[in-house]
């Protein structure tokens, strides 16, 4: 009979989700889409299992976390791909030169087939020589001597050997989601911490939650209000490349070779590496990172100080796979220089029916850009200048209409207070029989997102309800709100479908959209303006024009825009940009304002305020 407390429970978490949009896990197996998992102090028993086990995924699961990596999370941590650059994070195959802990070094022979016509080539190596996932089937739970979700060494060899937790059930998976790096020596670096990557140092988690701040980024979950969102897999740089890197060969052959234990002042292998305390523990668990990896030979600091090893928790409880020896050196200078820290994350597990571990073959995607291309099928005769005088004017086309509205917005930055976007339209009124607070020229997306626009309304409208409800999928996916860029991606991707439809239905538009959008909104980024074309193409921009006469429009933004912009001032600027090219005379009925910021999100003025800023205009 179930218990009926925790039935009472259950229900009380399925009504809470209702209310909040959320999706708990609470009943193994658990659904790896939920939006919220249990914290590592709540985890439900597991009949057979250790205490802490989170063997949660099925009976006959052996990927454990890698059931975080969706697709739709390996979707969203795709639009983390911004510049398109790749960095590779694995070490050369012969390196280090002198493994630790006494394994093999690599060894590469070449096989002549045909001399000067064809080659092979044959590796001896062991696969935690170098760049390594471990995995499920490399370490146990000492205690019980368990592997992960009851996996025992006679599953690994002898006459009853299988396949459970073999290395293939990853690679039959993939690996691809949302890398996250925390650049620890480079913050030791900048803060005047010192210490050797080659010897015993235990990185808090006090010094991890303060270098993830120097970052920006807040490293507690998103259950807890922080930027991780479960799935994301994690990488801590202790520069043990970069002190390799500056040691002799006989240097290293030293380190790699030393005896010993390491303890009570032994001279044995010694690493820096992550802290055994708690509140570690806490967070790796909590955090539903899908994998955690480090550039060390050893992700924990080595040797344990405790009565058990991390591996222990991340491999065998957790089902977490765990990297090491990673070479971060690349990735950090890169997130460093674009002052991100989140990219997307690939790997290639080896396909190794049986194997306990392998050695990586991984790189991630670079993440910035200023400059937003997508494949243009269609282009409206849309003429724009971006604010580096860069002009182009592409040829019209028999569908295009041309619009007698302007719209215009001002994005003003590094504002103490009132930071946001405006978005300004004018109103035209074609008959005096219409009422004028029926005319919607800019409407809210999300309560952080607005937009404006030009073209045809009966497109936009479509374009804009497709942007809402990709904005609550996400809401209600990952607790989160969505960025404006990536609503604004979700419009173009929806221009470029046109003449589409899945098999045996209509097509989604018999023609292109006609209408250009000006999108507006206040994300984790800050605040931030795009111009989506009707070809599906979007660029970012700090002030922009659209609409006939915007030529006349973008010249007067680009003279008065600058950077330090207040809100007021950009409210001016947007009315006098529109002043010029009206061929009415502005007033407070035949214009519109609307503004985004950080604390009131997106709001359409009301006629007092319009009639207040309308107040400030110079009369000349």
């Amino acid at each position: 009979m179930a218990d009926s407390n925790s039935t009472t429970g259950q229900r009380l978490t399925q009504i809470k989700d209702f209310l909040t949009m959320n999706k708990t896990a609470t009943t193994i197996p658990w659904d790896p889409d939920s939006t919220k998992f249990p914290t590592r102090k709540e985890l439900p028993e597991v009949p057979g299992a250790p205490k802490e086990a989170a063997w949660v995924w099925g009976d006959n699961d052996y990927i454990g976390r890698l059931n975080l990596l969706t697709p739709t999370r390996v979707a969203a941590a795709a639009k983390e791909i911004r510049s398109g650059e790749i960095v590779p994070v694995n070490l050369p195959l012969n390196v280090p030169n002198v493994p630790a802990f006494g394994r093999e070094p690599f060894q590469h022979e070449i096989k002549t087939l045909h001399e000067g016509i064809a080659y092979d080539d044959v590796y001896h190596m062991n696969t935690q020589s170098g760049t390594q996932w471990d995995g499920f089937r490399h370490f146990a739970h000492v205690a019980s001597g368990s592997f992960y979700n009851g996996t025992k060494g006679s599953d690994i060899t002898g006459p009853s050997a299988n396949h459970k937790c073999s290395i293939h059930h990853w690679a039959e998976h993939g690996i691809a989601g949302r890398g996250f790096l925390l650049d620890y020596r480079g913050y030791a670096h900048k803060k005047g911490i010192n210490y050797d990557p080659f010897d015993y140092y235990p990185i808090s988690w006090e010094e991890l939650y303060q270098c993830g701040k120097d970052q920006g980024v807040d490293i507690r979950p998103a259950a807890q209000g922080g930027d991780i969102k479960p799935g994301d897999m994690l990488f801590i740089r202790s520069g043990w490349k970069e002190a390799y890197d500056s040691k002799s060969d006989e240097d290293r052959t030293k380190a790699a070779t030393r005896h010993g234990s390491g303890k009570d002042g032994e001279d044995g292998l010694r690493y820096a590496g992550v802290s055994q305390e708690e509140k570690i523990l806490d967070w790796l668990h909590d955090s539903y990172f899908a994998s955690v990896a480090g550039d060390a030979p050893a992700f924990e600091a080595w040797p344990t100080h405790e009565d058990y090893y991390l591996h222990e928790y991340i491999l065998a409880l957790w089902g977490m796979p765990l990297g090491e020896m990673l070479d971060l050196e690349k990735l950090a200078q890169t997130c460093r220089e674009k002052n991100r820290w989140f990219f997307f994350f690939s790997s290639a597990p080896a396909n190794c029916p049986g194997g306990p571990q392998f050695p990586t073959f991984c790189q991630t995607a670079a993440q910035t850009a200023t400059m937003f291309i997508a494949r243009s099928e269609y282009d409206r005769g849309i003429k724009f200048v971006s604010p580096m005088h860069f002009r182009r004017e592409s040829p019209a086309h028999k569908h295009a209409a041309p619009s007698r509205l302007k719209a215009v917005s001002s994005n003003p930055r590094q504002v103490a207070t009132g930071e946001g976007v405006i978005l300004g339209v004018e109103k035209r009124v074609t008959s005096t029989l219409l009422e004028t607070s029926s005319v919607e020229k800019i409407v809210e997306i999300d309560r952080h997102i607005g937009c404006a626009m030009s073209g045809l309304q009966a497109d936009a409208r479509s374009m804009i309800e497709h942007a809402r409800v990709e904005s609550q999928n996400h809401a209600f996916n990952y607790a989160e709100p969505l960025r404006v860029e990536s609503c604004t991606q979700a419009i173009c991707d929806l221009a470029l479908r046109f003449g589409e439809g899945a098999e045996g239905e209509e097509s989604i538009m018999s023609r292109p959209f006609g209408v250009a959008l000006l999108i507006a909104g206040y994300d984790e980024d800050g605040p931030s303006l795009y111009h989506a074309e009707p070809s599906g193409t979007f660029y970012r921009y700090d002030a922009k024009a659209i609409g006939s006469g915007s030529e006349g429009a973008q010249a007067e933004l680009q003279n008065e825009f600058h950077k330090s912009l207040t809100l007021p001032e950009a409210e001016v600027l947007t009315l006098k940009t529109l002043k010029q090219v009206m061929e009415e005379k502005l007033d407070s009925k035949n214009v519109q304002l609307a503004s985004v910021t950080k604390d009131k999100g997106f709001r359409i003025y009301t006629d007092a305020e319009m009639a207040e800023v309308v107040g400030r205009l110079p009369t000349n």
